[in-house]
Protein backbone atom coordinates (compact mmCIF):
# COMPACT_ATOMS: atom_id res chain seq x y z
CA UNK A 1 0.00 0.00 0.00
CA UNK A 2 2.84 2.56 0.68
CA UNK A 3 4.41 1.34 -2.55
CA UNK A 4 1.18 2.24 -4.16
CA UNK A 5 1.33 5.79 -2.38
CA UNK A 6 4.46 6.85 -2.87
CA UNK A 7 4.28 5.94 -6.95
CA UNK A 8 0.77 7.88 -7.20
CA UNK A 9 2.70 11.04 -5.75
CA UNK A 10 5.36 10.42 -8.00
CA UNK A 11 3.31 10.13 -10.84
CA UNK A 12 1.43 13.08 -9.58
CA UNK A 13 4.53 15.27 -9.92
CA UNK A 14 5.03 13.75 -13.14
CA UNK A 15 1.81 14.98 -14.75
CA UNK A 16 2.04 18.55 -13.65
CA UNK A 17 2.40 19.77 -16.66
CA UNK A 18 -0.30 17.90 -17.94
CA UNK A 19 -3.84 18.46 -16.72
CA UNK A 20 -5.60 16.67 -18.86
CA UNK A 21 -3.77 13.85 -18.73
CA UNK A 22 -3.67 14.54 -14.85
CA UNK A 23 -7.24 14.21 -14.42
CA UNK A 24 -8.11 11.38 -16.70
CA UNK A 25 -5.65 8.90 -14.67
CA UNK A 26 -6.18 10.46 -10.89
CA UNK A 27 -8.99 10.91 -8.67
CA UNK A 28 -9.61 12.46 -5.35
CA UNK A 29 -10.36 9.42 -3.04
CA UNK A 30 -13.26 10.03 -0.50
CA UNK A 31 -14.09 13.41 -2.66
CA UNK A 32 -17.56 13.38 -0.76
CA UNK A 33 -15.31 13.85 2.66
CA UNK A 34 -12.73 15.99 2.12
CA UNK A 35 -13.25 17.65 -1.15
CA UNK A 36 -10.32 20.12 -1.18
CA UNK A 37 -7.94 17.17 -0.34
CA UNK A 38 -4.16 17.31 -2.08
CA UNK A 39 -4.22 13.51 -1.85
CA UNK A 40 -4.84 12.06 -5.41
CA UNK A 41 -4.87 8.44 -6.38
CA UNK A 42 -4.37 6.53 -9.71
CA UNK A 43 -8.18 5.49 -10.46
CA UNK A 44 -9.00 2.19 -9.76
CA UNK A 45 -10.18 1.15 -12.93
CA UNK A 46 -6.80 1.21 -14.26
CA UNK A 47 -5.38 -1.08 -11.30
CA UNK A 48 -7.02 -3.90 -13.91
CA UNK A 49 -4.42 -5.00 -16.79
CA UNK A 50 -7.13 -5.04 -19.39
CA UNK A 51 -8.33 -1.61 -18.64
CA UNK A 52 -6.88 0.65 -21.49
CA UNK A 53 -4.99 3.83 -20.72
CA UNK A 54 -6.67 7.31 -21.68
CA UNK A 55 -5.58 8.55 -25.07
CA UNK A 56 -2.28 10.27 -24.80
CA UNK A 57 -1.08 8.71 -22.28
CA UNK A 58 1.42 6.82 -25.15
CA UNK A 59 2.63 10.56 -25.32
CA UNK A 60 4.12 10.75 -21.72
CA UNK A 61 7.91 11.17 -20.42
CA UNK A 62 9.50 7.38 -20.42
CA UNK A 63 10.05 7.54 -16.90
CA UNK A 64 6.38 9.17 -16.43
CA UNK A 65 5.14 6.02 -17.74
CA UNK A 66 6.86 3.58 -16.09
CA UNK A 67 5.87 5.31 -12.94
CA UNK A 68 2.23 4.83 -14.17
CA UNK A 69 3.09 1.46 -14.94
CA UNK A 70 4.19 0.37 -11.52
CA UNK A 71 1.42 1.92 -10.26
CA UNK A 72 -0.58 -0.12 -11.90
CA UNK A 73 0.94 -3.20 -10.70
CA UNK A 74 1.36 -1.86 -6.71
CA UNK A 75 -2.29 -0.91 -7.04
CA UNK A 76 -3.71 -4.16 -8.26
CA UNK A 77 -1.03 -6.53 -6.31
CA UNK A 78 -2.70 -4.52 -3.09
CA UNK A 79 -6.37 -4.61 -3.83
CA UNK A 80 -5.72 -8.34 -5.08
CA UNK A 81 -3.94 -8.75 -1.20
CA UNK A 82 -6.98 -7.09 0.42
CA UNK A 83 -9.39 -9.36 -1.73
CA UNK A 84 -7.38 -12.56 -0.81
CA UNK A 85 -7.05 -11.44 3.18
CA UNK A 86 -10.90 -11.20 2.82
CA UNK A 87 -11.18 -14.83 1.16
CA UNK A 88 -8.77 -16.57 3.65
CA UNK A 89 -10.27 -15.18 6.86
CA UNK A 90 -13.95 -16.25 5.45
CA UNK A 91 -12.69 -19.32 4.76
CA UNK A 92 -11.10 -20.08 8.44
CA UNK A 93 -14.43 -18.79 10.03
CA UNK A 94 -16.40 -21.30 8.35
CA UNK A 95 -14.27 -24.15 8.51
Amino acid sequence: MLAHLGLCALLLRGLESNVVARDALMAIPNRPLAPTSRIRLLRARYYLPWQSLPPGASDLKPWVRRTLLASRIAGFLFAGSVIGFLVAIFAQASG
